[in-house]
């Protein structure tokens, strides 16, 4: 592959950067569209299906005019054979991307041209990696663009990559997100260890007002060519639209990803809480409060072999009555707890800790909870036993001690410059007062 990381940056740097000259100048998906017109031409499987006659990338690149009009007719027959490229469709019309016609072939023209050097400088069998990696850039683009006019909070990358770090592996996933519209976490679902492995993912998520959510992580799949998604997305809360399956309980799920640390109990309804409370298969505490109502949902929405990943505040693991942390290891259900950095949500200054629940846990760790001070330290195994003895207080402190990240060389040659450093201020100190003195 001729072309780097570095250089991928550079090209979709330079697409979005004609596109903002545009009068279109904050819509990516133009671009997107011919990307994903050119990655279907590649396979002759692809062709059978999303093709009519000769219309594809390459008949694109021989005509002169009418490009918008054509690029146009391919996506709403892709919308067509796949439903979920709708979204698509309808924004990128590209009878909009300019005033006059010549400005739109033009454009359109400048796209196809670039899009077709990267080809030139890429093996085929990379290009569907070089085009994810694109398509990556040119969505933070996009996002950074639109960032002033969210008001949704950011997650740290790290942080948001450990709620798709552990699932229970199955080929097909069904996937949960009870609270979409608190940050755009389910963006990390392309980040999932086991994502290969997947044939088919189902997604599903409340609160979720954002379509571009749907949009990219199709995209994404599409790039791969390695499993179909399905969304199933809802503009109401957890607490007014709650997932049901045929038999009208709770839904459950293979994986769920969840952000308790921003869950409100002021806002919310104690009818709707009682209205759903009837559906809960696992009651953990007083219902009647916030914390223990929201627990006890997300462990009823699990399958036997499901996983529950949380970004919680550190007082879940210490604070208030343990009988929710007494259900997890009694059950030997709790799998992982790990310290989070302070500023893992942008603008919140809050002491947080990442928890893995796992339904079914493998037979080396039966009995046994792993914990970790932060991502640079070892994982430690704990028994179930010991934390019981220890009243199932999860503090990571109490089984972890946090070491240093230096080598001890580096420490000491630190330390003999803050030496030097302390010194040297220690007799400017004594010179200023000698001269105060001395006036």
């Amino acid at each position: 592959m001729k072309t780097n990381l570095s250089d991928m940056r550079k090209i979709s740097r330079k697409l979005w950067e004609i596109l903002r000259s545009s009068e279109d100048s904050e819509n990516v998906f133009y671009i997107l569209s011919l990307m994903l017109i050119q990655h279907l031409s590649f396979s002759n499987e692809n062709k059978k299906k999303y093709f009519r006659t000769n219309k594809d990338f390459f008949h694109l690149m021989r005509l002169n005019e009418k490009l918008d009009e054509e690029a146009n007719s391919l996506l709403l027959h892709f919308a067509h054979v796949n439903p979920s490229l709708k979204i698509l469709a309808e924004k990128s019309d590209f009878t909009k991307i300019a005033r006059t016609e010549e400005a739109r072939s033009k454009l359109i023209r400048q796209f196809l041209d670039i899009l077709t050097d990267i080809q030139k400088n890429i093996e085929i069998r990379k290009i569907p990696a070089a085009v994810r990696i694109l398509a990556e850039h040119l969505k933070e683009y996009y996002l950074w663009a639109k960032k002033s006019k969210t008001a949704k909070y950011e997650i740290d990358k790290g942080a948001r990559k450990m709620l798709f770090e552990f699932s229970n592996n199955k080929e097909d996933q069904e996937i949960y997100n009870p609270e979409f519209d608190t940050s755009d976490i389910m963006y990390g679902i392309s980040m999932m260890p086991s994502i290969e492995n997947i044939k088919s993912m189902q997604v599903y998520s409340n609160n979720c007002n954002d379509s571009e959510f749907a949009l990219f992580l199709s995209l994404d799949c599409f790039f791969r060519e390695s499993f179909e998604i399905k969304f199933h997305l809802e503009k109401k809360s957890f607490l007014e639209a709650p997932i049901l399956d045929s038999h009208k309980n709770l839904k459950k799920f293979d994986l769920i990803t969840a952000l308790p640390i921003l869950y409100s109990e002021e806002n919310f309804n104690k009818k709707k809480m009682r209205n759903l409370r009837d559906l809960l298969t696992v009651r953990v505490g007083d219902l009647s409060e916030y914390r223990s109502f929201i627990y006890s949902f997300l462990l009823s929405s699990l399958n036997d072999d499901g996983v529950l990943n949380m970004i919680v505040p550190y007082s879940f693991l210490t604070a208030g009555k343990s009988d929710l942390r007494k259900h997890l290891v009694e059950n030997d259900i709790l799998f992982h707890v790990e310290n989070l950095p302070m500023n893992v949500i942008t603008g919140r200054a809050l002491d947080a800790a990442f928890v893995s629940i796992n339904m079914r846990k493998s037979r080396e760790i039966k009995d046994m909870t792993v914990f970790r001070f932060d991502r640079e330290s070892k994982k430690h195994l704990v028994s179930n036993q010991k934390i019981a003895n220890n009243k199932y207080n999860l503090s990571v402190s109490q089984y972890v001690t946090a070491a240093s990240s230096l080598p001890k060389e580096n420490l000491n040659i630190l330390l003999e410059r803050l030496d030097r450093i302390n010194s040297e201020i220690a007799s400017r100190v004594y010179d200023i007062k000698a001269s105060v003195k001395k006036e």
